[in-house]
């Protein structure tokens, strides 16, 4: 699922401690939902797990790229790399 929300699972005090987002390897942009980049969080994509950021990433075709956990305190901000999906008409993927 694709939200600015957070599931019950990773919130703290009724609150997520991170969003996660979508954003090129190369700078600080972040995936928006037209598949263009932006550097606004506010218009940018977020997630509620790893199945909905590997359908978007699949969906718009997406390399080089990292997932990005933004935290509160940025300075406390997780990246990681994500690596090219090779996906074949009988793959596992066709279930997610």
């Amino acid at each position: 699922m694709i939200s600015s929300g957070s599931t019950a699972s990773d919130s703290v005090g009724g609150r997520a401690p991170y969003r996660r987002f979508i954003a090129k390897a190369d700078s600080n942009e972040l995936l928006t939902q037209s598949g263009g980049w932006t550097l606004d969080d506010a218009q940018a994509l977020t997630f509620d797990n790893i199945r909905s950021m590997i359908r978007t990433c699949l969906k718009f075709h997406v390399h080089d790229a990292q997932i990005l956990l933004r935290f509160t305190s940025r300075k406390l901000d997780v990246r990681f790399p994500l690596q090219p999906i090779a996906v074949e008409r009988d793959s596992a993927f066709r279930s997610i």
